[in-house]
């Protein structure tokens, strides 16, 4: 299977939120700035938690919301089919194995972090929103930024509708009691020579399956 190649529209619409108004304190370099011949695409060093200023926010809105838009071209598969239910179900056996090996990395800035120092380990990016959140701009450009970043690096990406589902299945508060953020998680590879996670294969099929008709980044539904 040959690399795969980003939506030509949806590509360039990222690359230039990210070039015009992505940048955080310090700004994020350009997505394939470094690097070499491995994953070079970078989120930025300088991601801190707050939001951008309102000039960049007026810049980088309408770049924003047509990239999701042109993410979304078709309905996702409907959600009482074998299919998505079998979707659901194996992102749900990945997240609770995940979560028990020590592989799930959740948050926004946690997973930019990661993605920065090191990329080559993400297997799997999930990002999730509820319907309020569709307001949220600057969630809506961080979400731009990693879904470019995973299209120029190979990590399959998917998105679930479903905050509160999604932290029911791998918990609320971490075990400081501190509230976790679950609006991006990324599964990474344990440090065990030969891993394979059945959930993941069937996952990685799904969203292969899913680009073969231009749903580059799918919606899953989770079990109830």
């Amino acid at each position: 299977m040959g690399a795969r190649q980003p939506p030509p529209a949806a590509g360039a619409a990222a690359a230039r939120a990210i070039n015009r108004g992505g940048r955080r304190t310090g700004g994020p370099e350009p997505l394939g700035s470094a690097g070499g011949e491995e994953r070079s695409g970078r989120l930025g060093a300088g991601w801190e938690r707050s939001a951008p200023p309102p000039p960049r926010l007026v810049l980088v809105r309408p770049l924003a919301a047509m990239t999701l838009e042109e993410t979304h071209g078709q309905e996702p598969v409907p959600a009482g089919s074998d299919w998505m239910q079998g979707a659901g179900k194996a992102l749900h056996e990945l997240l609770v194995s995940a979560q028990r090996r020590g592989c799930l990395t959740a948050g926004v800035y946690e997973s930019a972090k990661l993605m920065n120092v090191d990329p080559d380990n993400v297997a799997f990016c999930v990002l999730a929103a509820d319907e309020e959140d569709e307001g949220d701009i600057a969630l809506q450009i961080h979400f731009t930024l990693i879904q470019a970043f995973c299209c120029e690096n190979d990590i399959d990406i998917v998105r679930v509708n479903d905050v509160t589902k999604l932290a029911a299945v791998v918990g609320a508060s971490e075990e400081d009691g501190e509230p976790r953020d679950f609006h991006c998680i990324l599964i990474t590879n344990p440090n065990e020579d030969g891993w394979k996670d059945p959930a993941l294969e069937k996952l990685k099929f799904f969203c292969e399956e899913s680009r073969n008709v231009n749903e580059w980044v799918p919606t899953i539904t989770l079990p109830e």
